[in-house]
């Protein structure tokens, strides 16, 4: 049973009256903004795995309780909002470190890739490169709540290694237009 200092909840569309997170999922304002969600044109996967079985809604934010956008919930699958109950219950503190440890995977980090993937990263256009950058840590960390600060962060630090991969490839190329400059 959750508590927040939010309690208690005025349900704006039935004015219904809850005093804790388990009254508040079994009112009908609650099961009609399911409804609507199953309605509109928003995503019917899991937002984690991408699975169509069956789904619960999870909050992405308690701030609007009672309230709530369509965009405040997210569906996920049975297993993943369970999963999702394990890692996101724990202390404020603690969210911070999983969060950490469960991303650290994804950080750019050029020691741990492939030559090719860093090739990849090379031949993308510098017009586009941020846009094509967040695209590809957004869809590397799905699902795991990673922040928008997160990925401009990885984005900056691709965008600093290839700055610095072009002035290493024009030192080298100036390198050795002088070498064959002294030999003639």
């Amino acid at each position: 049973m959750k508590k927040t200092s939010k309690y208690p909840v005025k349900c704006s569309d039935t004015n219904e009256i809850v005093y804790n997170y388990d009254q508040y999922i079994q009112t009908e304002h609650f099961k009609n903004l399911k409804k609507k969600y199953n309605e509109s044109g928003l995503s019917k996967l899991c937002q984690k795995c991408n699975n169509n079985i069956s789904y619960d809604f999870y909050h992405r934010t308690y701030k609007r309780l009672g309230h709530e956008y369509l965009i405040d919930i997210i569906p996920l699958c049975k297993n993943c909002h369970e999963e999702s109950k394990n890692i996101f219950n724990i202390r404020k503190k603690g969210k911070k470190k999983i969060l950490r440890k469960l991303l650290y995977p994804y950080c750019f980090d050029p020691t741990r890739m492939a030559k090719e993937e860093l090739n990849k990263f090379l031949e993308i256009p510098p017009k586009s490169r941020g846009c094509v950058l967040s695209q590809y840590f957004s869809a590397q960390t799905k699902g795991l709540h990673a922040s928008q600060q997160w990925i401009n962060q990885q984005v900056a630090n691709v965008c600093k290694w290839i700055r610095n991969e072009n002035m290493q490839s024009q030192k080298n190329i100036k390198n050795v237009t002088f070498d064959m400059e002294d030999l003639v």
